[in-house]
């Protein structure tokens, strides 16, 4: 996060909004304390998009097959 005194940010101020679209936050300070805070709000992230991940995941026939190891614990379950 860069910090830029006041002065210096009215001087520099298309330059720092060029910083904070490519995402870096930049704070504003007077008398060595924050005054402003830039921060991006555009939304570069992209949406999912459904059925991109096609055929990347397989579940397995028995997925659903009860647990061997949990046996014990089936039987010691009170309802």
């Amino acid at each position: 996060m860069r910090q830029v005194n006041i002065d210096e940010a009215k001087n520099q101020f298309p330059i720092l909004i060029q910083e904070v679209i490519r995402g870096e936050d930049v704070v504003i300070t007077q008398n060595n304390m924050a005054i402003i805070k830039m921060v991006s709000i555009s939304n570069n992230k992209r949406n999912a998009v459904f059925g991109t991940a096609q055929g990347l995941i397989i579940m397995s026939d028995d997925f659903d097959a009860p647990i061997d190891d949990f046996k014990d614990v089936k039987e010691r379950i009170i309802i």
